[in-house]
């Protein structure tokens, strides 16, 4: 599963924000789905392609959410939304995990993986939903390749002399002009 998640992530890297999200959302739907099958069964091998299709949705939607965050979080907040994004995102692999025990003591393993499954489905679809309806009604920004901010010209780091306001425009900074340092 994890591995699955790391491919897609590595094999997405050049898709479009939004690309990144459907991709992941449609792969992660007919995952779960194989793995609930195979819980019922039960059958290793479906099991086993079920956690692979859903890790790559999960790796995809991930990266996708990443660049969502770096895309429209200010370059002086990045750091803390991109920490929010993470603290959400290690609540989402606890708290699942942890309802999926305690409901197993309630009922069986087949109806808590089922019960589970249909409600992260759910959410996949609702994802899904929002995505479709694009920017400005729950989608992603656009991401580098879809329109690239500045006129065309991709955000630099400021470790290289160049830096970046409020509104996005690209500036030098100081360091780089007292140095004589030139812009990559």
């Amino acid at each position: 599963m994890f591995g699955a998640a790391a491919l897609a992530q590595v094999a997405l890297s050049r898709a479009a924000t939004s690309r990144q999200l459907r991709i992941g959302l449609t792969a992660l739907i007919p995952g779960l789905a194989l793995v609930t099958i195979a819980v019922w069964l039960p059958s290793l091998t479906l099991f086993l392609l079920g956690g692979a299709l859903a890790g790559a949705g999960a790796g995809a939607a991930f990266k996708g959410s990443v660049s969502t965050v770096i895309a429209i979080a200010p370059p002086t907040r990045r750091g803390e939304t991109l920490a929010g994004l993470f603290l959400a995102a290690y609540f989402g692999i606890a708290v699942p995990v942890l309802g999926l025990g305690l409901a197993t003591q309630f009922v069986s393993a087949q109806i808590a993986v089922l019960g589970f499954a249909a409600v992260l489905v759910a959410a996949a679809v609702m994802a899904s939903r929002r995505l479709a309806a694009g920017p400005g009604h729950g989608g992603p920004p656009p991401g580098p390749a879809e329109s690239p901010p500045s006129g065309g010209k991709p955000w630099r780091s400021p470790q290289r002399g160049i830096a970046s306001d409020a509104h996005g425009a690209l500036y030098e900074t100081s360091s780089s002009v007292l140095t004589g340092g030139s812009l990559p």
